[in-house]
């Protein structure tokens, strides 16, 4: 459940109920749009590579962290490393044709995704604190649907995905995030300053989950966020972000 409701899973494909849920809450809640099959795979062979470089546990798909890590010394180029992830069978999820097209439901015209993705492992106590998408991606266009999807079980245990509904009407936070870009603008920040509630645990289960991105079909692609080799919000590309770093790191905050 997030906010107050249990979800939007039973209007779909109710294109029409789908977009009256969206403009009311800011999002809608689906369950069951992947196939779980192609969801465990993608899960076993991403933690699979953590695995490899120490930091998590075997079996991989129970994505156990260790607390330790090797990938510095087993990984020359993180970037790349970050990079290589979109060819996996991860992003046969994240951008396969069962979410296009469910997103094409959703808005009522054909979307696709930004090639950038955004790769979470998220040992517990690692989290990104509430915020604003707009400013990282609206620069080139004004549409830009975010598209969250967990690579597994999410129990409460492992921290929540909190989303704030309405907030899309929150005049006085909207307005704030007019005219900026967080790559452009480092001082202003995407977020408020207060912190969300810490977890007491140094480790335990990862979560992985990844946001990516969606658009509509002929809008203009900003060079940050498509190509073979996309520069991301900054321009660093993978190697800024969470996923070319070890877990045991501390968390990429904006």
């Amino acid at each position: 459940m997030i906010g107050g409701r249990t979800g939007s899973s039973a209007l779909f494909p109710d294109a029409e109920g789908l977009a009256t849920r969206l403009a009311a809450d800011g999002y809608p809640f689906l369950r069951g749009i992947h196939d779980i099959s192609q969801v465990l795979a993608a899960r076993a062979e991403a933690f699979g590579r953590l695995e490899a470089v120490g930091e998590i546990a075997p079996p991989a798909v129970d994505g156990i962290a260790t607390g330790a890590s090797r990938r510095e010394e087993a990984v020359a180029d993180l970037g790349a490393r970050g990079n290589r992830f979109r060819r996996v069978r991860v992003c046969a999820v994240s951008h396969g044709p069962r979410i296009r097209e469910t997103m094409g439901t959703v808005v009522s015209q054909p979307m696709h995704a930004q090639d950038y993705m955004f790769l979470r492992p998220a040992p517990v106590g690692r989290s990104t604190g509430p915020h604003c998408g707009y400013p990282f991606f609206a620069r080139a266009i004004e549409a830009v649907f975010t598209v969250w999807t967990a690579f597994g079980p999410v129990p409460i245990s492992d921290g929540p995905l909190a989303v704030v509904e309405g907030s899309h009407r929150f005049a006085d936070l909207v307005e704030a995030t007019r005219g900026f870009g967080v790559a452009r603008d480092s001082a202003h920040k995407a977020g408020p300053a207060e912190d969300q509630v810490s977890f007491a645990h140094a480790r335990g289960r990862v979560r992985l989950s990844t946001d990516v991105r969606f658009q509509l079909v002929g809008a203009p692609q900003g060079p940050r966020y498509f190509g073979p080799n996309p520069g991301g919000t900054t321009g660093a590309g993978y190697g800024e972000l969470n996923r070319a770093k070890p877990l045991t790191g501390p968390w990429h905050i904006r």
